[in-house]
């Protein structure tokens, strides 16, 4: 947790969602009497219990998320599924219990999305590449997750949970005022339209056409952004897509709900789009980084150059606010006070004042005009588990996200 507004120190504490494995104990007339010997009796079922071993975390938190509702947030990994924020618990639930051998692909998440209006509509982008073929599913949910409608898409669009660029996005979204209209974007095949709620979809053709969609890097549409004041009364109209892909147009618009698509002009050519969010004051943010990332490729060398933009979207107008010329992970809105921010760069190895080394942080007041670097007055803590501090810190930093109801709560 990141405390937010204070311009001394942040607080940062590490939030880590548990490891869930199964453990059995047998009860008391189970176990053979200490005397004689081994016993070749059978146990029941019902002579079993199970329960959670919390392990601590670890491992690559891709994506985390505030929602319009107090105390629900949600999260994905790369390889362990998708989780909620249980308030009243005070841990991470995860959301992938019921996921079996037969569809291990399902625990890469390589995308979530929920409705603005009704956050318990819950979509994940499932899949990795090396399990059950390479099948990619869209899992719905209508009650925050506690069951899915699993609908095969496998057809349209392929998704690595644990591929290069797992931590761009999203590369689902829903549209902020009709929750059926929902748009995905795959590693390969290009981007794909439901009007039903996900359980059909459609190739949106156009984008296809107008660039190439399906890169060399595998690593294709990385980021899905609707604009929520696009609204024409029945859904929003206008949409942004990036393609992780470099040296030529990477960032596409539409204005009429996917039917036709042009380049974004004065955006960098040379970079890798990271993340796409819009600031609430007509503006689409965009971070950006030598490579897909998380860490650079072979042939890179020392490249790490990246940074921020911000797009006014109706004049066009394109500045550069970057804290950094680094690779930026993600930058964060206040959404009580636009004026600040929160960025990370990702793949940087610095000290995080006195903990591990790892990603930098920088906050600005101003609305980007400035920033400054937190990590050597950012109080480190580990949150019960000092592991995490001492050996380990945050870095591959990706996603970035600032609590509407208590903006001192920052989620990494």
């Amino acid at each position: 947790m990141l405390n937010f507004l204070n311009k001394k120190a942040i607080k940062l504490s590490a939030t880590s969602l548990a490891v869930i494995m199964t453990t059995a104990a047998c009860s008391d007339n189970s176990q053979a009497d200490k005397n004689s010997g081994p016993s070749n009796a059978s146990v029941s079922d019902s002579d079993w219990s199970y329960s959670q071993l919390a392990m601590g975390g670890g491992g690559f938190v891709s994506g985390v998320f505030a929602t319009p509702e107090e105390g629900l947030y949600y999260a994905r990994t790369d390889v362990g599924g998708a989780y909620r924020w249980d308030k009243d618990e005070g841990k991470w639930k995860s959301l992938s219990y019921n996921i079996t051998e037969d569809d291990k692909g399902m625990f890469g998440i390589d995308g979530l999305a929920f409705a603005s209006d009704e956050p318990k509509r819950l979509y994940l982008l499932a899949g990795i590449g090396y399990f059950n073929n390479g099948k990619t599913w869209v899992l719905i949910s209508d009650d925050y997750g506690e069951t899915f409608e699993a609908v095969d898409i496998s057809e349209y669009v392929k998704v690595h949970g644990n591929g290069m660029g797992r931590q761009n996005g999203e590369r689902i979204a829903v549209d902020p005022i009709n929750h059926d209209i929902v748009y995905i974007g795959g590693r390969t095949g290009g981007l794909i339209k439901s009007t039903d709620g996900g359980r059909t979809w459609n190739a949106v053709q156009a984008l296809s056409d107008a660039t190439d969609v399906n890169p060399d890097n595998l690593n294709g549409i990385c980021s899905i952004a609707i604009d929520p004041d696009s609204s024409n009364g029945s859904e929003c109209t206008r949409v942004y897509v990036a393609v992780s892909k470099d040296n030529e147009e990477n960032v596409w618009v539409s204005n009429d709900s996917g039917e036709s698509w042009s380049a974004v002009p004065g955006l960098p050519r040379e970079l890798y789009p990271q993340r796409m969010r819009f600031d609430g004051q007509g503006n689409l943010l965009i971070t950006y980084g030598a490579s897909e990332g998380p860490h650079g490729r072979e042939g890179d060398g020392d490249n790490n150059d990246g940074g921020i933009r911000r797009l006014n979207m109706a004049s066009g107008e394109v500045e550069d606010i970057s804290p950094t010329n680094y690779r930026i992970g993600d930058v964060a809105v206040n959404p009580n006070d636009p004026n600040k921010m929160l960025a990370v760069t990702t793949n940087k190895w610095i000290n995080q004042n006195g903990g591990g080394w790892g990603d930098e942080f920088f906050r600005s007041t101003d609305g980007g005009k400035t920033w400054e670097s937190i990590n050597e007055t950012m109080i480190v803590t580990d949150g019960g588990l000092p592991w995490t501090v001492k050996y380990y810190s945050m870095h591959w930093c990706g996603c970035l996200m600032i609590d509407p109801y208590d903006p001192n709560k920052i989620k990494v």
